[in-house]
C-alpha cells in the first residue's frame, strides 16, 4: 500500500499524464492467519519426596518449569483450582512453562519436612531438564526462601510471602498451626544466601494486616540486596489476598 500510495502521488505530480505508470494490480489478500494449536496440560499427579504433587506440561513447552510453593491451608492443587491464581497459571501455561506443585508438610511454615518436600520435587523438575522458578504465596515464602539456598532457582517470585514466621506468630492470628508445625517455637527472617545475581520480584501492600509488608518483604528484600540479588518491590494494595496482588504480565516480565 505505501508503494501504491508514493505511486499515485508521484503520477499526480506529472504535468504530462501519458508519463504516469499503470495502476499497480489490485494487492493479493494474505492467507489467513493459523493459531498455533492450544490445548489443555498434561496432568501428571505424583508422589515425590514422599507428599502428593502435581505437573501440569502445556502442549508447547518452553523448557522451563515453575515451582509453586502453597499458602496456608491450600494443597498441591490449589494453584489449579483458586480465582485469584488462575490468571497467573493460565499465562505461565499459554508462555509454555511447566507448572508444578507439592503438598509439602501441609500447613508447615518453612519447616523441615516441607523444605525437603518442596526440594525433592524442584529436583525431580531440573532432573528432567528443565530449568526452575519460584513462585511463593504467602505461608509458602517460608520454604520458598530457603529452597534458594537448597536448589538454585533461575528467578524467584514472592507474593505476600511469609519470611519471618516469629513476625507472623506475634500477630496472634495462627498460633496453634505455627506451634503444630514449630513446637520448639517459631523461627526468625529466613535469609537465603545464594542469591548473587537472583532475580526477585515481591508483591505486597503495606495494608496488609495477616503477613505485614514491613516485617516480611521488606525485610527478606533488603537482606537480598545486600547479598546481591536484583530485587523488585511491587507495591500493591489492600488487604493479604487483595486482587492487586496477582499481575501476569509482571510475572512473566520477571521470569523473562
Amino acid at each position: 500500500r505505501a508503494v501504491l500510495l508514493l505511486l499515485v502521488l508521484l503520477a499526480g505530480c506529472s504535468s504530462d499524464p501519458s508519463s504516469a505508470p499503470p495502476p499497480a494490480p489490485p494487492p493479493v489478500p494474505a492467507p489467513p492467519v493459523q493459531a498455533a494449536p492450544v490445548g489443555p496440560p498434561t496432568i501428571e499427579e505424583i508422589v515425590v519426596g514422599g507428599s502428593p504433587a502435581v505437573i501440569a506440561t502445556p502442549p508447547q513447552p518452553n523448557g522451563r518449569a515453575v515451582l509453586y510453593v502453597h499458602g496456608l491451608g491450600e494443597d498441591h492443587r490449589s494453584i489449579f483450582a483458586s480465582p485469584s491464581l488462575n490468571p497467573l497459571v493460565t499465562a505461565l501455561l499459554g508462555a509454555g512453562y511447566t507448572v508444578a506443585a507439592s503438598m509439602g508438610a501441609g500447613n508447615a511454615w518453612g519447616n523441615l519436612p516441607d523444605l525437603q518436600a518442596h526440594a525433592a520435587l524442584a529436583a525431580g523438575l531440573q532432573g528432567r531438564g528443565l530449568a526452575l522458578y519460584v513462585l511463593a504465596q504467602s505461608m509458602g515464602g517460608a520454604s520458598a526462601t530457603q529452597l534458594i539456598d537448597v536448589v538454585r532457582p533461575q528467578a524467584w517470585a514472592g507474593i505476600f510471602p511469609v519470611c519471618d514466621v516469629s513476625a507472623v506468630h506475634r500477630l496472634g492470628r495462627f498460633t496453634a498451626s505455627i506451634d503444630a508445625a514449630w513446637p520448639n517455637g517459631p523461627p526468625g527472617p529466613f535469609r537465603a544466601q545464594n542469591v548473587q545475581g537472583l532475580r526477585m520480584t515481591f508483591w505486597h501492600s503495606p495494608q496488609d494486616t495477616q503477613v505485614t509488608k514491613a516485617e516480611n518483604t521488606d525485610v527478606c528484600a533488603a537482606q537480598a540486596r545486600l547479598a546481591g540479588a536484583d530485587v523488585e518491590v511491587i507495591e500493591t494494595t489492600g488487604e493479604h489476598g487483595d486482587p492487586s496482588n496477582y499481575q501476569p504480565a509482571r510475572l512473566l516480565a520477571t521470569f523473562g
